[in-house]
């Protein structure tokens, strides 16, 4: 999930357990609800260490409990000398794992079990950034302005925060229900993979064996199969443009994902172009993998 909308919750969570939004808790809370992210400083050491990539080791319940009570005691005793230590670690540890449950919402995931298990558990209701929800941040901060200056004086900030949280709530319900009514649809053959709009998923089946990967992939002609050989240089023909998504499974593509779990994409179908581009970083979109396809063969070209 997006930087900006953990803020947002870290927020709303934080001022409605101090009862307050203007208070050092709410400032600690919100830290915690965005410090795992933080992790983007640690990129030199992805490659050597993986977990300490992005959604690794600071993306677990270990991590939020271990800094938790560390950073309340420095707020005590540098900033706020009459903090209550045990109602700052206790907001600060809840809006930590906020922070972990809403990455667990997206096609991303979190280890949040390490170190009894470095699985990555993930619902895949929604993306792991929704252009969106980040544009839905901002219309969010305008709106608490206009309340707490009082262009809005129908609302106070309890009101105005509660219509976010509730607006919030709704969207990922509409995300879960929707995911849930496909899967019933289609009897639980498909996966489902997000996109930008709640109510429409793209659908696949995957299966392998020693020759090739099996794509399996519903689309409004039907269901249609790709077969894609574990071996270079052997020529794949694609239906349409839309279905250059699942080039997610190809051996070259997957050989440059080894730091990067989940990417988003972009398709250029224009001019007769056909081109997805796969942001395997989403904290910083320019970190891209170009994947053409012309006369049954692709070409990978990666930027990071």
């Amino acid at each position: 999930m997006d930087f900006f909308t953990h803020l947002m919750f870290g927020f709303l969570i934080s001022s409605w357990a101090s009862g307050n939004f203007y208070n050092p808790y709410v400032v600690l809370g919100s830290l915690l609800a965005v410090l795992p992210d933080f992790d983007i400083f640690l990129f030199p050491l992805w490659r050597r260490f993986p977990f300490a990539s992005h959604h690794g080791i600071t993306h677990t319940a270990l991590f939020v409990v271990a800094v938790s009570p560390v950073i309340a005691v420095i707020g005590k005793f540098l900033f706020w000398t009459d903090l209550n230590l045990p109602v700052a670690a206790g907001i600060m540890l809840v809006t930590g794992l906020m922070h972990l449950g809403c990455d667990a919402l997206t096609n991303w995931g979190t280890p949040v079990l390490y170190p009894l298990s470095k699985k990555y558990y993930n619902l895949s209701i929604d993306l792991a950034v929704n252009v969106y929800l980040m544009l839905w941040f901002f219309a969010a901060v305008v709106f608490l302005a206009l309340v707490r200056f009082r262009y809005l004086p129908f609302l106070n900030m309890e009101m105005a925060s509660a219509i976010l949280g509730v607006s919030y709530l709704s969207y990922f319900a509409l995300r879960a229900g929707s995911k849930l009514y496909f899967k019933r649809r289609f009897k639980n053959e498909f996966c489902l993979l997000p996109t930008e709009k709640p109510w429409h998923w793209r659908m696949a089946r995957r299966s392998e064996n020693e020759k090739e990967i099996v794509i399996g992939i519903r689309n409004s002609r039907g269901v249609e199969e790709y077969r894609i050989p574990k071996f270079h240089g052997e020529r794949i023909e694609v239906k349409s443009c839309e279905d250059l998504v699942y080039t997610y499974y190809l051996p070259e593509v997957q050989s440059h994902l080894g730091v990067f779990r989940f990417p988003y994409y972009r398709l250029n179908c224009t001019n007769g172009k056909w081109e997805i581009i796969w942001y395997v970083a989403e904290m910083h979109p320019r970190m891209n993998l170009k994947v053409d396809y012309t006369d049954g063969r692709f070409r990978v070209r990666s930027w990071w």
